[in-house]
């Protein structure tokens, strides 16, 4: 991507540090040339300062200069978050292989080597930005996936918590005076309990967000501000604080050795919290709920084991497994959705959704490759193809000819519902004859509703359907008018 057609609607700026004014003047009358802004800097200190206070597209830097090197240069741009990303481009006269390898295990995104031509500058320039567009563009993707799954989700989430808070409230409010103290400060409780609640899965997509941020661009949470914490001083104040919420504080027991972490207090905080919480929340009250932390082989480890219900070895199976069965796709669900709450969850229907996106490959938008059972596919076809390959549903293949002057490829045994696939030429499609058979496509109004092989629907109420008055009504309509012709005729005669 040029400067001219960058999408910022502004001049690429380039940063150039070399020591030589020879070769800066070159670089930069070449790049300015060829529509880059360029900005120059002497060495490798004051090249570090300009970068932080005009954040250049891309910096070129010479490895060897006096005072701070190339090397030294790179670290320091890495370790600041405003210049951590930027592309960086060595430029050094050494071919040497350990020099090159060096520069690229520190960071480095390319190497030019001194002499360089005018296009090989420019395209080692227009590279690494068409990269680092490449990657905001992916990024912002990610991001816009991001929000919308935030926002279909956390409304509904949200809810439940709210409402009770909302109810609660507007109900103090109207009874204020004849409620008694015991009333009031109940729910005064359970308008805090709602609100921590609340409080709580705020915090849970916060962190949900900022791991899927971390994910996309390739971070960590360890920064250079992060400070080693104690791990045995944090976690006994988080277990007795969430043994006396569930009103369990004899059923604890702490095993937690002297170690530190180098990792951010509120991410081990909220860690410890939710599996601890979770052992609390599914076992049985009066049954010890034990957390263990110190290191192993070197390692932090934080086990927590409780007693709860558990499931025995043949019970842990898929509740859903996708797969393929003699060349078709199935979806195999493990329990009844209508015997859970499944159904009323936001998740319900994106499932749904998904699913029937895996099992009919070609989606709504490539309607032109969904058919019926019984017609005809029609397939353009290029210039000089002779014959193509089909393979049916149940893996068969055949060949079909193709006459010379045939614009497209007529494929009339479609009577087998699956996916079809035909190759012709270096041309491959494939194409999916509708899934449903007779029976469920059958919606004519039934007292049954089968569901699968073994479960059905029965409807709670029959009524007739075709009881329609309005051809009673306009027949009678009908005879008054001839009556009241009649008997105007015959008074005139």
């Amino acid at each position: 991507m040029s400067a001219a057609t960058h999408p910022a609607a502004r001049l690429r700026r380039v940063l150039v540090i070399d020591d030589s004014p020879e070769i800066r003047m070159i670089i930069s009358e070449t790049l300015d040339l060829f529509g880059f802004e360029t900005i120059v800097a002497e060495d490798g200190d004051r090249g570090v300062r300009i970068s932080r206070e005009q954040v250049p597209d891309v910096i070129i830097c010479d490895i060897n200069m006096p005072g701070l090197d190339g090397y030294g240069t790179l670290k320091a741009m890495r370790g600041h978050p405003a210049t951590a990303t930027i592309p960086f481009v060595f430029l050094s006269g050494s071919t040497d292989r350990v020099a090159v390898r060096r520069g690229m295990e520190l960071g480095a995104d390319d190497y030019l080597t001194k002499p360089f031509t005018p296009q090989e500058l420019v395209a080692s320039v227009k590279t690494r930005l068409e990269k680092q567009d490449e990657i905001e563009r992916q990024s912002n993707q990610k991001l816009d996936e991001l929000r919308g799954s935030l926002s279909l989700a956390l409304p509904h989430e949200l809810r439940t918590p709210l409402n009770g808070i909302m109810g609660l409230a507007h109900l103090m409010m109207e009874d204020y005076q004849q409620m008694p103290p015991e009333e009031v400060l109940e729910s005064a409780r359970f308008i805090h309990e709602s609100s921590m609640r609340l409080h709580r899965l705020i915090e849970n997509f916060l962190v949900y967000s900022q791991i899927e941020l971390m994910g996309h661009e390739s971070r960590t949470l360890i920064g250079a501000g992060t400070a080693p914490i104690a791990a045995h001083e944090i976690l006994p104040e988080i277990c007795e604080r969430i043994s006396r919420v569930h009103k369990r504080e004899g059923d604890l027991k702490l095993v937690a050795s002297e170690v530190c972490l180098m990792v951010p207090a509120e991410n081990l905080a909220k860690i410890a919290e939710e599996v601890i919480d979770n052992a609390f929340k599914f076992s049985v009250p009066g049954r010890p709920v034990t957390v263990a932390a110190g290191t192993v082989n070197g390692r932090f480890q934080m086990t927590v084991t409780d007693e709860g219900r558990g499931l025995r070895a043949d019970q842990v199976t898929p509740l859903i497994v996708a797969g393929e069965l003699n060349r078709q796709r199935i979806v195999w669900i493990g329990f009844d959705p209508l015997q859970s709450t499944w159904p009323l969850r936001i998740s319900f229907p994106i499932f749904m959704a998904n699913a029937v996106d895996w099992l009919n490959p070609l989606s709504a938008n490539n309607g032109q490759y969904l058919v019926q059972a019984g017609n005809a596919f029609r397939l353009p076809l290029a210039p000089g193809l002779t014959a193509a390959q089909l393979t049916t549903p149940d893996g068969k293949s055949r060949s079909l000819a193709i006459e010379p002057d045939a614009r497209e490829l007529v494929i009339g045994d479609t009577l087998h519902q699956g996916v079809y696939r035909v190759k012709a030429g270096t041309n491959e499609v494939t194409f999916c004859v509708n899934l449903l058979d007779s029976n469920e496509s059958n919606i004519t109004p039934r007292d049954e509703l089968p569901i699968g092989k073994y479960a059905k629907v029965t409807a709670t109420t029959m009524k007739r359907a075709n009881m329609e008055l309005w051809r009673w009504i306009a027949a009678a309509g009908l005879l008054v008018l001839l009556f009241e012709w009649w008997w105007y005729h015959k008074r005139t005669v």
